[in-house]
Formats: structure tokens, sequence, C-alpha cells
């Protein structure tokens, strides 16, 4: 995978952190490789929950895990829809980045799975199970992987779970399978299993999908009781077809016709099946998710694990409003706007809820500003694990157990190409930026809310704020890289390093070793601002054999990482450079530590170059090659020389030429 990189921003925030109970130390007395319970429900609002202010939907089990543990109120899932959720979360990286960034069917027949995950693609039950812990996921899947009925063969199955680092597994692959909750078939780790008595999932059956999957969870935690392992219970509900079994919709029944919610709004059916009662029906699927949790975490006390188990629970996106689902009624967003598949906070909001005896002090109520790609590497630091890939999430350690300072994101970042013409979105402190219609206009203005003051976002301020909307911008072009998958347009115009880039007043031109004196091609047009005109080494009577070099004055000590390169903009190529090295340091006849080299591709555009951070006035680039015919002479239109942050230690990644719009945290 490409080493990930960030642009750093400024974050301020007008909301409390975290509310702590008085008494509250630092020290985490935990086991070294506890237990980790990763509970994500599918469509549960924010607002769902008892503890998050729910009034007529009884959750008494999760209201007394936020009871014992902390409960956030900034915690964003990584998607507004399903699949790209998952991925978000299992990998640590947001759809800007995530291999998964929609919804995408592997085809139109039910059955055969979602986009794939690659082959070997790192997520957290490849970590964990190299940690040494035994790895099971349980419910949704949607990553890949289903069944071909015409073909009477699997497909997909690099994707399926047990080759993606699960252990076993057990539940639904396709989500289209996975709208019904009495399936003629869910899958067993490599083997699909026909559940007897379901011939019509439409309509209802005898084998009511979430019992089995809640028996084979607690089957694993008493099988694996004597050792580390990873629980990921990927619960169906609340997700429509609104299916319960009649003894929990009877718990929101006042009488034989009459629910507690009426009048009720019958949803006669379509993609999804009919129901009479769909506000009883709703209701009663979270109590009954809510009473399966409880079941789990039961059997995790019986064994008397509960003191070495993490326990985290959240939702995949927000609240629907299909199937019959009436998320207004129950405030299911939470007064927040909007829901499942917008960009908006009802659609991204969600509950997160961590327990963890011993680390996590009981009755925290926790205002951080974090996201579902945040939960890879908290999961990893509290575990000891390793992590092998780059992260877009930062770890939750220090806001959970009060041990240090939370690091905070410059920025949080959204996209997803399968609704309102495609949305993007980005949170910067409490700034909050929506656009929608992308793939149609790729310039598309964005919406700009003030959470301090709109948290419910109506007073659109784009036009107040253009300072901050200029920003937003500036991460849009540079928190994304391409995918050939899921395409989306890049925000024209805003290249990733320009918030880096130097000022030129002040430079010097030191030295050049070659240098053509006509039409104007000096080597001060290397750094003249103006991309019209380039500096030329000389090509005639006779040309100058490379290396080639200029050496400029930076006008006093600087923190360097990184420069970029713009060759000639002619249209023509010789003279591109092709082979370089590039030297910073303090006295310019003492250049000799090379900080980057590489190979420029043969194109007229911007080539970003970053390396470690680096103090020095001079710089020098060195062309030691170039794409032209002849292989003689260099073409040099504009050299920018990119800044580290002053208040940023040395970056440690290595160097290494690339070209993607992202930059890294300097941690």
């Amino acid at each position: 995978m490409q080493s990930q990189k960030f642009l750093r921003l400024a974050l301020v925030s007008c909301v409390v952190f975290c509310v702590l109970p008085l008494q509250f130390g630092s020290q985490c007395n935990a086991a070294t490789q506890p237990n980790v319970l990763l509970i994500q429900a599918d469509d549960l609002g924010i607002g769902d929950l008892g503890c998050y202010g729910q009034p007529k939907i009884s959750t008494p089990f999760l209201n007394q895990l936020a009871a014992d543990g902390m409960r956030f109120t900034q915690f964003y899932s990584g998607s507004a829809e399903d699949a790209p959720a998952r991925c978000t979360m299992l990998t640590g990286l947001h759809t800007g980045h995530a291999c998964i960034r929609a919804d995408m069917d592997y085809a139109t027949t039910a059955g055969l799975g979602q986009h794939p995950l690659p082959a070997g693609q790192w997520n957290l039950g490849f970590m964990l199970s190299d940690a040494g812990y035994a790895t099971c996921l349980i419910g949704k899947w949607g990553l890949g992987g289903g069944w071909d009925d015409a073909a009477g063969q699997a497909v997909n199955t690099e994707a399926m779970p047990n080759n993606q680092g699960w252990d076993a597994w057990h539940g639904y692959l396709d989500l289209r399978v996975g709208r019904f909750y009495y399936p003629t078939h869910l899958w067993s780790d490599m083997a699909r299993e026909a559940q007897t008595g379901n011939t019509d999932p439409y309509n209802g059956g005898a084998l009511y999908a979430p019992d089995s999957m809640k028996q084979q969870a607690i089957d694993f935690i008493d099988a694996h009781a004597s050792e580390p392992w990873l629980l990921y219970y990927a619960a169906p509900a609340p997700h429509a077809s609104l299916q319960v079994p009649q003894d929990s919709l009877n718990y929101y029944m006042l009488d034989a016709v009459s629910s507690a919610f009426e009048p009720e709004q019958v949803y006669s059916g379509g993609d999804f099946s009919p129901q009479s009662k769909p506000r009883a029906a709703y209701a009663a699927m979270i109590t009954r998710l809510d009473s399966d949790i409880g079941e789990i975490l039961q059997k995790i006390d019986d064994l008397a694990l509960s003191d070495d188990t993490i326990v985290i629970f959240t939702s995949d996106n927000g609240p629907a409003n299909e199937g019959g689902v009436d998320r207004g009624y129950f405030d299911s967003s939470g007064g927040l706007r909007g829901g499942k598949q917008e960009l908006y906070e009802g659609g991204i909001r969600a509950p997160l809820i961590v327990k963890w005896p011993g680390c996590v002090k009981a009755g925290t109520v926790c205002g951080h500003i974090c996201a579902a790609w945040d939960l890879l590497p908290t999961i990893a630091e509290a575990c000891g694990a390793v992590m092998q890939e780059e992260s877009d999430g930062i770890s939750l350690m220090p806001a959970l157990t009060e041990a240090d300072t939370q690091a905070e994101h410059a920025y949080l970042y959204w996209e997803l190409n399968s609704h309102d013409g495609g949305l993007q979105a980005v949170r910067m402190g409490d700034w909050k930026a929506v656009r929608s219609d992308v793939l149609n206009n790729p310039e598309a203005e964005f919406e700009l809310y003030d959470l301090c003051t709109d948290p419910a976002e109506i007073n659109n301020v784009a036009l107040l704020q253009p300072d901050v909307i200029e920003q937003i911008k500036q991460i849009v072009g540079a928190a994304r890289t391409v995918s050939e998958d899921f395409p989306f347009p890049d925000l024209e115009g805003y290249e990733a390093w320009r918030p880096r880039a130097l000022e030129k007043s002040g430079w010097t031109l030191v030295r050049v070793d070659s240098e053509s004196k006509t039409d104007g091609e000096d080597a001060t047009s290397a750094f003249d601002g103006d991309e019209t005109t380039w500096w030329s080494t000389s090509a005639s009577p006779s040309p100058d054999p490379l290396p080639h070099e200029i050496v400029i004055d930076l006008g006093r000590e600087r923190r360097l990482n990184g420069f970029v390169y713009l060759p000639r903009t002619d249209g023509e190529t010789d003279g591109m450079i092709k082979d370089f090295e590039f030297y910073i340091g303090a006295d310019p006849d003492t250049l000799d530590t090379v900080v980057a080299s590489g190979q420029f591709p043969q194109e007229q555009d911007y080539q970003c170059v970053d390396f470690d951070c680096t103090r020095g006035r001079y710089v020098m680039l060195r062309a030691i090659s170039e794409w032209g015919s002849q292989n003689t002479f260099t073409c040099l239109a504009e050299l920018e020389i990119l800044e580290c942050a002053e208040t940023n230690p040395p970056d440690p990644a290595p160097a290494e030429l690339s070209r993607a719009r992202h930059w890294e945290i300097l941690e």
C-alpha cells in the first residue's frame, strides 16, 4: 500500500473534551492482551439509544454499558452507508483512501456480494491474528464474496472473511441477502448453510438469523476463554426489512391490533418486507438487539472475563428512512440533520460506547472529535499489536485512559459517489462543510456550518467565511487519492503542497553550472513565479554534459521537508528532468548531503517530493538525466520549496517521490 500522508491544519473546537469523574487517575490496570468485543449495529441512529436521550425505545443493556464506561458525543461513522463504513473501520482508512468507498454490487443478482476487498487487504482481523488472537466475525460482511447459483460455486473467495484474517465467521456475505432476517442461507466459514424452514425470506420464516448469530458469538467466547480473542459482532439490526419475532414485537403492542406508537402507517412492501406495525417493529428490533448484547456480555461475566475485555459499541451510519422506518418519529438522528446516505451530521454522527474496567472510568462522557478509522490504531495500542500499514486514524487511548493529552485530527473527510450526484464533507474544528452533485459539477460550491452554534446545520455561512472555504478546498485537494473503482473528481486548482510552499521574496540565485541565455531562459526563471518562463541549460552550439545543478539561497535557515518541480510548460518534453538528487545545507559550497533522490515521470505537471524535515538555508537540485532524445540539457519552469510547520518535530517517514495529493501529519 502506498504511504499515506495527510495535511495538518489547526483544529479548534468549542466542545468540552471529556467530562471525567473526580479521582480519575491515569493508571490503566488491564491485561497486556485484553479481549476485544467490537459491536457494530446497522443503520442505528445516535438518537436511538436511551443513553443518548431516546425516550421511546428500551435499551437497558446498552444504557448500562454506557454507565459502566465512556460515551462519546462527537464520534463519526466511516461513511453514510454500509460497505464503506465497515471498510473504514476495519482498515483504518477514511473514504479518501479506502479501497471501498461506496456500496457497489459485484453484480445485480442477489447473492453475488459487493465489490470485494483486495486479496490480503490488511485489516483488523489480520492485525490481531498476527498478535496471537483468536479472531471471529459474526453478522454482516458486505465486503465481497458470495454464491453464484448458475455456476453452483462461491465467487470472490479472496474477499471472504476467512481469507481476510478471520479464523471463524458466521453470517451474511451479501448486503442484499442481509435485507431479510429469515434468509434461505447463512455462511459459516467457507460453507453456505441452508436455513431450513426459510423458503420465503420476504414474508418471514422459521429461523431468525440474529438468534443464530448471537449463539455463535456466545459459543466462540466460550471456546476461547483461555486465550486472547477478538469478536467483531456486526449485528444486522435495525436495518430494514422490519422483521422481528412476535415475542419481541409484543413488547410494543398494546393489544392484538394497536401498538404503543399509533397511528401506525402500514408499509406494504417493495424492496423490503411488508410490515403493518413499522414503528413497533423498529423499536422491537433495537430492543431485541440490546437484549442479545446483554446475553453476550453476561457470558463474558460468567467466564470472569469482564475485567480483561474491551467492549466497543457503535453503528455503521445514521438511521435510514426506508422500508417503513420512521426516523423522524423516534428522532433517530438525535436532532441532527439528515440520515443514512447523507453526509450531514445525522448521516454520519454515530454512537460510541467503550467499557474497559481498570482503564476507562465508569460514567465518563467524552466530546472528543473522532471517527471510525480511529478504532484500528486504538485497538492496536490497547492490545500491543503492530500496525503494519499506515492509518488515517489516531489512537484514542489517551482519551480513554487519561494517560496523556489526546491528539486531535486536523480534519475529518468523507466522500460518497453513489448518492445525490456525489457527496463530499469535511469537518475542521467546529466547521462542517458539505457539497453535493460533485460528479456532475466538480466545482460545486460548499455549504458551511458552525457546529458550535448550529449543530443542526441550518444556517449556511459559506459566503461569510471565504477564508474557511479556502482551507476546506485545500483539505479536499489533499485528503484523497484516485480510485478507479469509485471515481470521484479532484477539486482542480488546490494542490496539496501549496499551503506548505515558501514565499519566494528574498530568494537569490547562488549558481548554476550551465545556462542558456537565449529567449530569457535564465536560472532566475526557476523561481520567478511565472510558469511560462523557465531555466534551460545550454544546448548549443554544444551542450554542457549532465549532471546539471542549480543552487538557491532561501534568505535564512528554514526547516524543510519537500519540494515541487514543474518542468517546461510549452508542450515539449526534451529537457524534462528524469533522475534527480536534492540537497539542503548551511553552506552553499558544502552541499553534500542528499535528502531526496528519485525519478520524475515524463509529465508536464507539478511533481511533488517529500523527505525528512531538514534544516538549511541553501538548496540544490541536481538533474542527473533527462527525458529528451539527446539526454543532454535541463529545463525547469518553477521550483517550490516546502516547509515543515515550526511546531512539529522532524518527520520520521523515509524519503520518497510522491505525486499523491495528500501529506503526512508530522507526529
